[in-house]
């Protein structure tokens, strides 16, 4: 793997990277609707999920499986991307690619 490469791999990682950390904000955003809805309905104040969703005993459950999948695919996500930085950094690591640093691809 030559520099080109190497910084081409970090660029599209980068951009993985802010791919995961806008689903992460809009599943948060999601979750904290879901919780102000529900935190409502347990306070005995009107909310638009009493009519949506029926029961607390659902509307916590909803919340939970909202949570498990939130945990699930942000680690899952930010797993890929650790194993594709190690790739990198395996690559960085050996000697062959060391002396190449800094060299045209056609050199």
């Amino acid at each position: 793997m030559n520099k080109n490469s190497l910084i081409d791999r970090i660029e599209q990682l980068m951009s993985t990277t802010d791919t995961v950390i806008k689903s992460t904000e809009k599943k948060c955003e999601k979750l904290r609707i879901a919780l102000s809805g529900t935190l409502r309905l347990l306070s005995g104040q009107k909310s638009t999920l009493t009519g949506v969703s029926g029961k607390p005993k659902d509307l916590r459950k909803y919340l939970v499986e909202l949570v498990r999948d939130l945990e699930e695919e942000s680690l899952d996500d930010l797993a890929a991307i650790q194993s594709e930085l190690q790739k990198l950094l395996s690559f960085a690591k050996d000697s062959d690619y060391r002396t190449n640093i800094g060299r045209d691809e056609n050199e």
